[in-house]
């Protein structure tokens, strides 16, 4: 489908996409910072890496955890109020941590920086999920949070080379509270009838835990090697201003995956781009790690960026399809958020003597897993469509049978 003509013929409230922006704004921070995060807490703090990794995991657990819960409440309450709160308690928190706490007050701050990510990303699904199609509400998101990520990657990297762990935290705050501005259009929650309501949750389980399953085993490798590409840069010689080069690069390559999905849609169905999307990244995760000059680890970035982005919105509308509440949605992103909190924790165990291989294999391990349950999806739905055409193809029969009886009756008549 061309995107072509006025705006609302692409079939996306612009407004909501904007405020879904700003709601989403802390969690896509807290994921595209960690590496510096990671970074800036082993050089600056003087935490070794794997105290810094499990750091950046708890973060991730508790914006997983707030995104589960708040998915109980956001079918009645406000989801404006809700992105508020979120935005708020992140940007605290993250002002907070600029203070050379220990340990455990500084861990008490990260797990407030992912309750506030969480609550603000669980309202933004929210509000997504609800719209006519998902998946392009999804990708403009993206599209306008990337471009946004390309404009401040740079200097955040002067930032942190400049203030250390103080810069990133600084900066992450400031990039939150703009997003705050966006909030007012966030939409109210429309009702659904409780039968109905009921009905499709149980019919919508089965295909919903395997998009689950694989969302979340697919946030476990990607995290792992996203955690550790700062450190997998600057062991090939890149300073930690070029690492931030990189990603903005990896970022403004990621704006063609969201970009693709605005063009296509599900024109060429959900399975098949996704499952295209979660293979390439393995491969690109895999060479990212294998890299051995800075051009090869730029180009294997570039790639990462724009497979990684155009996976979400797939996996994200899949999951809306399901329930158009968006509590599928809002669980299967809290769920992967955990996995993604996983990844930087199991992979510090599996580093060793500075070799990030193991984590190569972890990726590729999580990815199979996701690739097997997204094929299981799709085998199933095609199943259930074959079973719909033949309960229509019986209906039909059956009416036909009724009409000729009726007709044959009038006839002896």
């Amino acid at each position: 489908m061309r995107m072509t003509g006025r705006p609302e013929r692409w079939g996306v409230n612009f407004r909501v996409a904007a405020a879904v922006l700003g709601a989403d704004l802390p969690r896509g921070l807290v994921y595209l910072l960690a590496p510096l995060v990671l970074g800036a807490l082993t050089d600056d703090r003087d935490f070794d890496e794997r105290t810094a990794a499990w750091l950046t995991s708890v973060e991730l657990l508790a914006a997983a955890a707030a995104a589960i819960i708040a998915a109980s409440w956001l079918g009645r309450r406000s989801r404006r109020e809700t992105a508020v709160l979120g935005v708020a308690l992140f940007a605290s928190a993250q002002l907070l941590s600029m203070l050379r706490l220990g340990l455990l007050p500084l861990l008490l701050l990260r797990i407030l920086v992912g309750v506030g990510a969480g609550l603000a990303s669980a309202a933004a699904v929210a509000a997504a999920s609800g719209a006519r199609d998902p998946e392009r509400v999804f990708a403009v998101s993206s599209l306008a949070g990337g471009a946004f990520f390309v404009a401040i990657y740079v200097p955040i990297g002067y930032a942190v080379a400049s203030a250390g762990a103080s810069g990133v935290f600084a900066s992450a705050a400031v990039c939150a509270l703009l997003g705050f501005m966006l909030l007012r259009p966030l939409p109210a929650p429309q009702p659904v009838a409780g039968s109905a309501e009921i009905a499709g949750a149980q019919v919508n389980v089965g295909p919903a835990l395997l998009v689950v399953s694989a969302f979340t085993a697919y946030s476990v490798g990607t995290n792992a090697i996203f955690a550790f590409s700062e450190r997998i840069g600057r062991d090939i010689g890149i300073p930690v201003e070029g690492i931030a080069g990189v990603l903005a690069i990896s970022t403004l390559a990621g704006l063609g995956g969201p970009l693709a999905v605005a063009v296509l849609g599900t024109s060429l169905g959900r399975s098949a781009p996704l499952l295209f999307a979660i293979a390439g990244t393995a491969i690109c995760g895999i060479a990212i790690v294998l890299a051995q000059t800075p051009l090869v680890y730029t180009v294997a970035q570039g790639a990462w960026g724009f497979i990684y982005f155009l996976s979400l919105p797939y996996f994200m509308g899949t999951l809306s399809a399901l329930d158009a509440r968006g509590r599928w949605a809002v669980i299967g992103t809290g769920l992967a958020a955990a996995g993604g909190a996983l990844g930087p924790g199991v992979a510090s165990i599996l580093v060793g003597n500075g070799s990030y291989r193991p984590v190569a294999s972890l990726l590729l391990a999580c990815v199979l897993f996701s690739i097997a349950a997204t094929e299981n999806l799709g085998r199933k739905r095609r199943g259930e469509g074959n079973k719909e055409k033949e309960n229509k193809l019986i209906k039909k029969h059956i009416k036909y049978k009724q009409e000729s009886t009726k007709k044959t009756k009038h006839i002896k008549q």
